[in-house]
């Protein structure tokens, strides 16, 4: 686990965080794929540092899980290539430095594990009622982000910078290392 800063004001509720990477405030007017999977990554990434604290209202608590796994299910998507709609977007979308697709990028998490992340925030199923899983969040993000570094290295220059004005330096800054 890393060492974070992290303060609780209890009277308010609020959580402050210095390690908290939060980049281009402005929303940009036009956005591109890439754009969008800088959200998702932000998201993911953003949330992991409120995930570790022990205080805090359970709705909250169940929010920020929610919200963690849901972004790292997302991300999972993207990088293994899986679309459940026409629309979706994923790796296989980008080319790469030499202008070939690239193919999808296993995300090495057990099949069990990510069956765990859909069934927790897809489904009301038995299961939820007699086993409350144990999440290592810092693991999930850890081998997303060596894997989104993966594809940044592989996607072309062509795309950046974003419509968004999003640089790949902006993508690497954002990743966990």
């Amino acid at each position: 686990m890393c060492d974070i800063n992290i303060q609780y004001d209890l009277k308010s509720g609020l959580v402050f965080c210095e390690e908290m990477k939060f980049y281009k405030l402005d929303i940009p007017k036009e956005k591109s794929e890439l754009d969008l999977l800088h959200y998702e990554i932000r998201m993911l990434n953003n949330i992991l540092p409120l995930m570790r604290l022990s205080v805090g209202d359970r709705t909250i608590k169940n929010a920020c899980l929610e919200s963690f796994l849901m972004h790292a299910r997302n991300l999972i998507d993207f990088l293994e290539d899986k679309r459940n709609g026409a629309d979706d977007i994923t790796c296989a979308d980008f080319l790469n430095q030499t202008g070939q697709k690239i193919p999808a990028i296993n995300v090495p998490l057990s099949s069990g594990l990510k069956n765990k992340i859909n069934k927790h925030l897809s489904h009301i199923t038995r299961k939820r009622l007699s086993k409350k899983p144990l999440w290592n969040y810092d693991l999930i993000a850890k081998i997303i982000n060596k894997k989104l570094g993966d594809f940044f290295v592989q996607v072309s220059d062509s795309y950046f910078p974003t419509k968004g004005s999003r640089s790949r330096e902006d993508f690497s800054i954002l990743l966990i290392k």
